[in-house]
């Protein structure tokens, strides 16, 4: 009998993964951080410093709760800058000017133009707001009540950071991993596509399918580049978790490379095979032999990409299987380099078997790819 409980726990399954899609841990930690700095903040302003206006404290502290420590440190800087050149200028305009409207018709708008400051970043507007509250509050009046605004600004910068920095300070390591892994999976997905669409030349419905593909693939790769950067970021000043993180960049990093740099080469060969199996293309279609011969050769680099992308994979499974594909890389070429047939079909093959190339090396971990010899009278020879 069927086991009605295996229906339940894949549902349930399906359920757990959706909620924590929806609801990263980071950000539930990052939320409840900020909720203890701005009462802490509020706390030291009002009752221990007793200073006169308390809510700008816990207001800084809750605005310097960026996604990583490094952007809140230069979100502090900024704050801290933006807020400090209003006083100055408020107590600037308020010497020179006698009248409170003029005044103020005079900072905002030289407010606004020094915030664009690419230094304050998106602080700068409080270098407007701060002027103009100084300039009505008549703050400019008693020189300790412009301490006292810096003051605050510094309290909750200063509580804000702290907190952030020492208290679980964030590192994303999670989204490097799975955009690795969705990047080797649809990679793979889309080689063995058109492998599949070179052995079946007659099926137009394959072709079509793997032109999505690769449409597929190009998002894949931007999401694993941003990912790459913003566990890099993450990790700027972050005193948590060194030692996995290292495991992360020793595994990740490099089939993230090695995967980001193939595809350049495989959008080209997706490209040429394309055109090969196009009822109009320019070059003669190589024979079924050849054809299935280099579908071969991408089976084996999309297992190879499969291998990388995997979180139990082996790295020298993988060297293994492009190590093959190279072999019957070479195979190939030099069945090219000794054609004698017409020179459409060797063209045809050939734009098929220098993007290969140049992708294989990228993912074997070349620096440089070795550059075509001379062009033969035949065709084409790489060494």
């Amino acid at each position: 009998m069927p086991d009605a409980r295996k229906p339940q726990a894949m549902t349930m399954r399906r359920v757990r993964d959706a909620v924590e899609r929806a609801l990263n841990w980071q950000d539930l930690v990052q939320v409840a951080k900020a909720s203890i700095a701005v009462v802490v903040t509020w706390l030291l302003a009002r009752h221990l410093l007793a200073l006169p206006q308390p809510f700008l404290a816990p207001y800084a502290a809750m605005f310097l709760f960026e996604s990583t420590v490094y952007r809140s440190l230069q979100a502090a800087r900024q704050q801290i800058g933006a807020v400090g050149a209003g006083v100055l200028l408020g107590g600037v305009a308020h010497e020179l000017i006698a009248l409170p409207t003029a005044a103020i018709g005079v900072v905002v708008p030289v407010g606004l133009l020094l915030g664009r400051w690419r230094h304050f970043g998106s602080s700068g507007i409080w270098v407007a707001v701060t002027a103009l509250l100084v300039i009505i509050q008549g703050t400019v009046n008693e020189p300790e009540l412009l301490v006292d605004r810096l003051l605050e600004i510094a309290l909750g910068a200063v509580v804000g950071l702290t907190i952030n920095m020492l208290v679980f300070p964030p590192i994303y390591l999670r989204r490097p991993r799975e955009a690795t892994a969705g990047l080797a999976r649809e990679l793979s997905v889309l080689l063995r596509g058109i492998a599949a669409s070179l052995r079946e030349i007659d099926s137009p419905d394959l072709a079509a399918k793997w032109e999505d593909d690769a449409r597929t693939v190009e998002n894949h790769v931007r999401h694993a580049h941003q990912a790459q950067q913003w566990s890099d970021e993450s990790a700027r000043l972050n005193l948590r978790r060194r030692g996995e993180r290292k495991n992360v960049v020793d595994r990740w990093q490099p089939a993230a490379t090695a995967l980001r740099r193939a595809w350049p080469h495989l959008r080209e060969l997706t490209e040429a095979a394309y055109v090969i199996t196009h009822e109009h293309a320019p070059f003669t279609t190589p024979d079924e032999d050849l054809r299935g011969e280099f579908a071969d050769v991408l089976d084996h680099v999309a297992d190879a990409a499969a291998e990388m992308g995997m979180h139990d994979g082996s790295s020298d499974d993988a060297q293994d299987l492009l190590r093959r594909a190279d072999d019957g890389l070479r195979a190939l070429e030099k069945r090219v380099d000794g054609h004698h047939g017409p020179i459409q079909t060797a063209a045809g093959l050939a734009s098929l078997l220098l993007p290969t190339r140049k992708a294989i090396a990228e993912l074997r971990g070349v620096p440089t790819v070795e550059r075509p010899a001379q062009p033969q009278p035949n065709g084409y020879r790489w060494t």
